[in-house]
């Protein structure tokens, strides 16, 4: 945010945002967007101004960061960027900024056909201005934040696929893999035979020990052992470990996002084998588990787990 300010850019104070500033900046971007289609915001020319490129820039880094961190910020950055894109041009940042919104518009403000057409118009830019290079990341926050609200996720399947070969066409091994792990979560959720969901699995797991993506690997690994263990296997836990193994190293790691799916699954078996009490307890001591995947599936689907426990 500092560099944004040191660059003259119009940058917003780091600290949380109160509701009325994020409706103010969410009426700002309904405004800017008014009378454009998703084609026309793809033809908007190209982001020529190398300060405003690299503003933008910068502003996709803190988009992350707020994610994580600052949630309440997301509105404003977004708004700014938007704008930015509208009057100046197009960059590849564009797309995160346009997605950016599509997120908001299902998760935040209910506005699930909003998010697809923002979902569009981002595809859109990255076929007429060739950003080929950010596929993987696209499909992974389109399909991961934006379809799943209006569309089944069977529909996601395919397109996960293409993501995780783009990413590694691209070198975007990171967002490739994302791919495999949201398509993990979809699958456990799709009514697929236990049998070969615990081979494909297994199978995404063999690739990101390959890729040495160990994060993502123990975003994975809980899904393999919910499986596991609804298939009744008895060594369940010899080579991978336990759910408190797991969630022993999402909590040393920090990561948040992981801590939510043990528990989440937990709480899952817990209501298949009916011992409402343990799912009850778990419940409670765990808390709000949406803030662990804001605007993704597992977060709605905690809000039917949390309703079915109450």
């Amino acid at each position: 945010l500092e560099f944004c300010r040191k660059l003259g850019l119009p940058t917003p104070k780091n600290k949380p945002a109160s509701k009325l500033v994020i409706m103010k900046e969410y009426i700002k971007i309904k405004r800017a967007l008014k009378n454009y289609t998703a084609e026309e915001i793809a033809s908007i020319p190209e982001l020529n101004d190398e300060m405003f490129i690299m503003g933008q820039e910068m502003r996709k880094l803190v988009l992350t960061a707020c994610y994580l961190a600052q949630p309440t910020l997301l509105p404003i950055i977004i708004s700014l960027m938007i704008r930015t894109s509208l009057k100046h041009g197009i960059s590849e940042s564009s797309c995160d900024a346009f997605l950016g919104f599509g997120f908001l518009s299902c998760a935040v403000f209910g506005k699930p056909n909003d998010g697809r057409e923002m979902a569009k118009a981002t595809e859109l830019i990255i076929t007429k201005h060739d950003l080929q290079a950010i596929k993987a990341r696209f499909i992974f926050l389109s399909e991961g934040c934006v379809m799943h609200w209006t569309a089944p996720l069977q529909s996601s399947f395919a397109p996960f696929l293409k993501g995780y070969q783009a990413g590694l066409e691209t070198g975007d091994t990171d967002s490739a893999c994302w791919c495999l792990t949201v398509r993990c979560q979809y699958l456990f959720y799709s009514g697929r035979s236990l049998e070969g969901l615990q081979r494909e699995i297994s199978t995404y797991i063999d690739i990101l020990s390959q890729l040495n993506l160990e994060s993502h690997k123990q975003g994975v690994l809980p899904f393999l052992l919910a499986v596991m263990k609804l298939r009744g296997v008895d060594d369940v836990t010899q080579e991978y470990g336990d759910f408190d193994d797991m969630l022993k190293v999402a909590i040393e790691t920090g990561n948040a996002t992981n801590r939510g799916r043990i528990i989440f699954l937990q709480m899952e078996l817990l209501v298949v084998s009916k011992d409402w009490e343990r799912a009850s307890e778990m419940l409670v001591k765990a808390g709000n588990l949406r803030r662990s995947s804001p605007g993704g599936f597992l977060g709605v689907r905690f809000t039917a787990l949390d309703a079915l426990i109450s």
